[in-house]
């Protein structure tokens, strides 16, 4: 990928970083933003199956995705959320579902979205708007020649995990359309550098992990200096899933490679690759930035 860049230093160690799934144990002093993430109401590519990207900028709601962004903005007023700011990632059907919850909102409390183009979906470059049915099967070679390659190296694969000796954030780092694979110390991808730059490479699961929890970060970090401690934030499918995915198996030796495999692969009757999580249309999601302790908590879907 030809350019990259970052507003945000994550980490200065380079450490992957972790979502948590219970809060830190010390609470002494701690600062803390609530952030309601949804994922955006049905499109015509989610009804087609094809890969609608961060690339997809013609996609908007249908008359189905409408009423679920409504439903949406019910769920936030029955729950009581009093939010101070909306963040959206810029795409179309990401605002559309913004401006229903915006709705419920009295002008003085919340003026307008805040747009955010590093919640975009994630970049799938060259690979934009590809049926479901040609993706699987090629992903489905790539993975299944992969953990053929592992086994050759590995008497038995699940032997590898159970010694930790194998990189669990491993299929996150392969693209599973053409194979190439980012290392562990791949920048993060700024969005609006890489469409300026017409990129064709598509991003890794990885990489979208690392772009977005940076932005959930920062969004959290912006949003405690206006004095702002819950705040909502209208993104995509996948971006949701990667940070899920991280939060319930990114401190285990599991392999989680995202969406693109149709069902769980298996070795000898073992799961290596869990299905990932699946986040429906207009889900809503909790998140939690500790400030003191600069970790984000995953706290699970609101019903």
């Amino acid at each position: 990928m030809a350019l990259f860049g970052s507003t945000l230093t994550v980490n200065a160690s380079n450490h992957v970083p972790q979502i948590i799934l219970t809060a830190p144990l010390s609470q002494e002093g701690e600062i803390v933003t609530d952030l309601y993430v949804w994922r955006h109401g049905e499109t015509e590519a989610n009804v087609a199956e094809v890969l609608s990207g961060g690339g997809d900028t013609k996609a908007t709601l249908t008359a189905t995705g409408q009423q679920q962004a409504k439903g949406l903005a019910d769920k936030i007023t029955r729950k009581g959320f009093k939010l101070q700011a909306i963040y959206s990632s810029d795409l179309p059907r990401a605002m559309q579902t913004a401006a229903a919850v915006l709705a419920i909102f009295p002008p003085e409390k919340i003026s307008s979205i805040i747009s955010a183009p590093q919640l975009r979906e994630i970049l799938h470059g060259k690979y934009e708007r590809i049926p479901a049915e040609a993706r699987a099967k090629k992903v489905a070679v790539l993975f299944k020649n992969e953990l053929d390659r592992i086994e050759s190296n590995h008497k038995c694969i699940q032997e590898g995990i159970a010694a930790g000796t194998l990189d669990r954030f491993h299929f996150w780092k392969i693209h599973p359309m053409d194979g190439h694979v980012v290392g562990n110390d791949a920048p993060i991808i700024h969005v609006n550098a890489y469409f300026s730059n017409n990129c064709q490479e598509a991003e890794t699961a990885y990489e979208l992990y690392q772009r977005v929890y940076a932005e959930f970060v920062r969004i959290a970090k912006e949003s405690q200096k206006l004095g702002f401690n819950e705040i909502g934030v209208s993104t995509h499918g996948a971006v949701l899933s990667s940070l899920i995915n991280a939060a319930n198996y990114g401190h285990k030796n599991v392999f989680v490679p995202l969406f693109y495999q149709p069902s769980a692969i298996q070795r000898q009757g073992e799961v290596v690759m869990p299905a990932t999580a699946k986040v429906g249309n207009c889900a809503l999601t909790h998140f939690r930035y500790w400030h003191k302790s600069q970790q984000l908590e995953f706290c699970g879907i609101v019903e």
